[in-house]
Protein backbone atom coordinates (compact mmCIF):
# COMPACT_ATOMS: atom_id res chain seq x y z
CA UNK A 1 0.00 0.00 0.00
CA UNK A 2 1.36 3.42 -0.90
CA UNK A 3 0.21 6.62 0.70
CA UNK A 4 1.01 9.87 -1.05
CA UNK A 5 -0.18 13.46 -0.99
CA UNK A 6 -2.77 14.60 -3.52
CA UNK A 7 -1.65 16.86 -6.35
CA UNK A 8 -3.20 18.96 -9.12
CA UNK A 9 -3.53 16.22 -11.70
CA UNK A 10 -4.82 13.60 -9.25
CA UNK A 11 -8.38 13.70 -10.57
CA UNK A 12 -7.15 12.81 -14.05
CA UNK A 13 -4.87 10.14 -12.64
CA UNK A 14 -7.64 8.68 -10.49
CA UNK A 15 -10.09 8.66 -13.38
CA UNK A 16 -7.60 6.74 -15.47
CA UNK A 17 -5.76 9.14 -17.77
CA UNK A 18 -2.53 7.99 -16.22
CA UNK A 19 -2.72 4.34 -15.16
CA UNK A 20 0.73 3.99 -13.67
CA UNK A 21 1.46 4.98 -10.10
CA UNK A 22 4.93 6.19 -9.36
CA UNK A 23 6.24 5.83 -5.83
CA UNK A 24 8.71 8.69 -6.35
CA UNK A 25 5.94 11.19 -7.21
CA UNK A 26 6.07 13.85 -4.51
CA UNK A 27 3.57 16.67 -4.62
CA UNK A 28 2.74 19.32 -2.05
CA UNK A 29 0.10 18.03 0.39
CA UNK A 30 -3.32 19.63 0.31
CA UNK A 31 -6.72 18.47 1.48
CA UNK A 32 -8.73 16.35 -0.93
CA UNK A 33 -11.94 17.52 -2.53
CA UNK A 34 -15.20 15.60 -2.52
CA UNK A 35 -15.14 15.36 -6.33
CA UNK A 36 -11.76 13.63 -6.16
CA UNK A 37 -13.18 11.06 -3.76
CA UNK A 38 -16.05 10.35 -6.16
CA UNK A 39 -13.63 10.01 -9.08
CA UNK A 40 -11.24 7.67 -7.26
CA UNK A 41 -11.17 4.06 -8.40
CA UNK A 42 -8.76 1.16 -8.09
CA UNK A 43 -5.85 1.53 -10.50
CA UNK A 44 -3.63 -1.30 -9.38
CA UNK A 45 -4.36 -4.89 -8.28
CA UNK A 46 -3.32 -4.20 -4.69
CA UNK A 47 -4.94 -1.60 -2.41
CA UNK A 48 -3.73 1.94 -2.85
CA UNK A 49 -4.30 4.96 -0.65
CA UNK A 50 -4.64 8.67 -1.25
CA UNK A 51 -3.63 10.89 1.66
CA UNK A 52 -5.78 13.81 2.76
CA UNK A 53 -4.33 15.51 5.84
CA UNK A 54 -3.37 14.83 9.46
CA UNK A 55 -3.27 11.07 9.00
CA UNK A 56 -6.62 10.78 7.18
CA UNK A 57 -6.54 8.87 3.92
CA UNK A 58 -8.81 7.09 1.49
CA UNK A 59 -8.04 3.44 0.85
CA UNK A 60 -9.20 2.38 -2.61
CA UNK A 61 -9.61 -1.37 -2.89
CA UNK A 62 -9.18 -3.27 -6.17
CA UNK A 63 -12.98 -3.60 -6.31
CA UNK A 64 -13.28 0.19 -6.28
CA UNK A 65 -14.56 0.59 -2.72
CA UNK A 66 -13.38 3.81 -1.10
CA UNK A 67 -12.71 3.52 2.64
CA UNK A 68 -11.76 6.35 5.00
CA UNK A 69 -8.96 5.47 7.43
CA UNK A 70 -7.09 7.50 10.05
CA UNK A 71 -3.54 6.55 10.96
CA UNK A 72 -2.32 7.59 14.41
CA UNK A 73 0.11 6.60 17.13
CA UNK A 74 -0.80 5.66 20.69
CA UNK A 75 1.67 4.47 23.31
CA UNK A 76 4.40 4.26 20.67
CA UNK A 77 2.37 1.99 18.38
CA UNK A 78 0.92 2.88 15.01
CA UNK A 79 -2.81 2.23 14.75
CA UNK A 80 -5.41 2.64 12.02
CA UNK A 81 -9.00 3.63 12.74
CA UNK A 82 -11.78 2.97 10.21
CA UNK A 83 -14.06 5.98 9.72
CA UNK A 84 -16.49 4.60 7.14
CA UNK A 85 -17.09 3.94 3.48
CA UNK A 86 -17.56 6.61 0.85
CA UNK A 87 -20.28 7.78 -0.07
CA UNK A 88 -22.03 6.59 3.14
CA UNK A 89 -19.62 8.85 5.02
CA UNK A 90 -18.78 12.13 3.31
CA UNK A 91 -15.31 13.64 3.29
CA UNK A 92 -16.40 16.40 5.68
CA UNK A 93 -17.93 13.84 8.08
CA UNK A 94 -14.75 11.75 7.98
CA UNK A 95 -12.73 14.87 8.81
CA UNK A 96 -15.08 15.71 11.70
CA UNK A 97 -14.79 12.15 13.05
CA UNK A 98 -11.01 12.36 12.75
CA UNK A 99 -10.96 15.64 14.68
CA UNK A 100 -13.11 14.15 17.46
CA UNK A 101 -10.74 11.19 17.67
CA UNK A 102 -7.74 13.53 17.68
CA UNK A 103 -9.21 15.39 20.68
CA UNK A 104 -9.65 12.10 22.54
CA UNK A 105 -6.07 11.14 21.66
CA UNK A 106 -4.85 14.53 22.86
CA UNK A 107 -6.71 13.96 26.15
CA UNK A 108 -4.67 10.79 26.62
CA UNK A 109 -7.09 8.02 25.68
CA UNK A 110 -6.98 5.62 22.75
CA UNK A 111 -9.86 6.42 20.34
CA UNK A 112 -10.17 2.77 19.26
CA UNK A 113 -10.39 1.58 22.88
CA UNK A 114 -13.07 4.20 23.54
CA UNK A 115 -15.02 3.03 20.48
CA UNK A 116 -14.77 -0.59 21.60
CA UNK A 117 -15.89 0.27 25.16
CA UNK A 118 -18.91 2.19 23.81
CA UNK A 119 -19.86 -0.75 21.58
CA UNK A 120 -19.60 -3.20 24.50
CA UNK A 121 -21.67 -0.86 26.71
CA UNK A 122 -24.42 -0.68 24.06
CA UNK A 123 -24.44 -4.48 23.72
CA UNK A 124 -24.54 -4.89 27.51
CA UNK A 125 -27.43 -2.43 27.80
CA UNK A 126 -29.40 -4.32 25.14
CA UNK A 127 -28.75 -7.71 26.75
CA UNK A 128 -29.67 -6.49 30.21
CA UNK A 129 -32.73 -4.43 29.45
CA UNK A 130 -35.91 -5.24 31.33
CA UNK A 131 -37.46 -6.75 28.21
CA UNK A 132 -34.52 -9.09 27.59
CA UNK A 133 -34.34 -10.23 31.22
CA UNK A 134 -38.14 -10.67 31.39
CA UNK A 135 -38.19 -12.77 28.21
CA UNK A 136 -35.38 -14.99 29.56
CA UNK A 137 -37.28 -15.43 32.83
CA UNK A 138 -40.54 -16.16 30.98
CA UNK A 139 -38.87 -18.74 28.75
CA UNK A 140 -37.68 -20.73 31.80
CA UNK A 141 -40.88 -20.12 33.78
CA UNK A 142 -43.33 -21.02 31.00
CA UNK A 143 -42.06 -24.60 30.60
CA UNK A 144 -44.11 -25.75 33.62
CA UNK A 145 -47.26 -23.72 32.73
CA UNK A 146 -50.09 -24.13 30.29
CA UNK A 147 -49.75 -22.30 26.99
CA UNK A 148 -52.83 -20.18 27.78
CA UNK A 149 -51.48 -19.02 31.16
CA UNK A 150 -47.95 -18.51 29.78
CA UNK A 151 -49.33 -16.34 26.95
CA UNK A 152 -51.37 -14.32 29.44
CA UNK A 153 -48.30 -13.62 31.59
CA UNK A 154 -46.19 -12.78 28.54
CA UNK A 155 -48.73 -10.19 27.39
CA UNK A 156 -48.65 -8.57 30.83
CA UNK A 157 -44.86 -8.21 30.84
Amino acid sequence: MTVGPLGRDDVARLVGDRLERRAHDVRPARPARDAEQRAARALVPVGCAEADERGLYVLVTPAGTKLFRWKYRYAGKEKVMALGQYPDVSLSQARADREAARLALKAGSDPMAMRKAEKEARAFALENSFAAVARAWWKDWSAARTSHHAGYVLRRL
